[in-house]
Formats: C-alpha cells, sequence, structure tokens
C-alpha cells in the first residue's frame, strides 16, 4: 500500500464532464464491510467485482487495500483494525484521518446494497478506463510527430 502507486482519479474535462464516479456507493460498500466485518459475505461479495484500484477516492483506494491486506492476514476489519494498519503503513491522514473512517462504518447503511453497489462502482471505473484509453489515443491523433503507422 505505497503512496506511490495508486494514480490520482481523472479530474473534470475541458467541458466540466466529471468523469464517471459514485463516490456514496464507494463509502457504504467500504462502510459496511467494517461495520459488520462478523458478516464476511459482503466483503467477499465486494472483493468479486472490486480491487482497491477501481474505486475513484484514492482515500477509499487505500481502505480497501487495507481491509483486504487485514482479510488475507485473517485479522478483522472493524474500523479500528483499518485505522490501526493505515496508521502503521503512514496513510491515516491521507485518508481523513480516523474520524473519516469511523463516519464511513457509522453512516453505512443497506446489508442488501453491496452487490449492486460493488457492480455499480466497477461499471464507473470500466467507463472511466474507457474514457482515459480514449483520451491517450486522442492525443496520439493529434500529434502529428508521431507515425500512426507505428
Amino acid at each position: 500500500m505505497s503512496k506511490s502507486n495508486k494514480k490520482p482519479p481523472l479530474s473534470a474535462d475541458e467541458y466540466g464532464n466529471l468523469p464517471p464516479q459514485e463516490v456514496e456507493f464507494e463509502r457504504n460498500i467500504l462502510g459496511l464491510i467494517m461495520k459488520f466485518p462478523d458478516i464476511p459475505d459482503l466483503l467477499l461479495t465486494a472483493n468479486k467485482y472490486l480491487k482497491s484500484e477501481m474505486f475513484y477516492r484514492v482515500a477509499h483506494q487505500h481502505i480497501f487495500a487495507a481491509i483486504q491486506q487485514l482479510s488475507l492476514a485473517e485479522n478483522s476489519y472493524d474500523a479500528r483494525s483499518v485505522t490501526n494498519t493505515l496508521r502503521v503503513s503512514g496513510l491515516i491522514d491521507e485518508v481523513g484521518g480516523p474520524y473519516y473512517i469511523n463516519s464511513i462504518a457509522n453512516d453505512a447503511v443497506g446489508l442488501n446494497s453491496v452487490e449492486y453497489q460493488s457492480a455499480f462502482v466497477f461499471e464507473c471505473f470500466i467507463r472511466r478506463s474507457v474514457i482515459e484509453l480514449l483520451s491517450e489515443q486522442q492525443s496520439v491523433a493529434y500529434d502529428l510527430k508521431i507515425d500512426i503507422a507505428d
């Protein structure tokens, strides 16, 4: 969970369009997983759709990576454990501190929504990936110094 391997999320384009995202779903998924660590199906369902880099907010990427790290070590991934893991890795301030992590867990609702929300966050990631790929290709198309036959 180093700081250097996380790409910042895409920002608004020149027309003010924001990249596809659903930050509230991200918060709720993470919150439910931390609020109910004794229900492993919540994490299993999220893992079916998501990897940490698929979250739009970098803070959420770090939080999900910490949850996965704790799960792999067969440790509890409640809010306190996630906070401690992020503190040890030096990322606690980057994610918004213990208050933010606790607020995510406390605000989480809708146990049955994890699958739908995870699928939607995944779809947003795919759409951002397509936008990023097409933006790169557009830059190449405009650059007359690049031989597009290569």
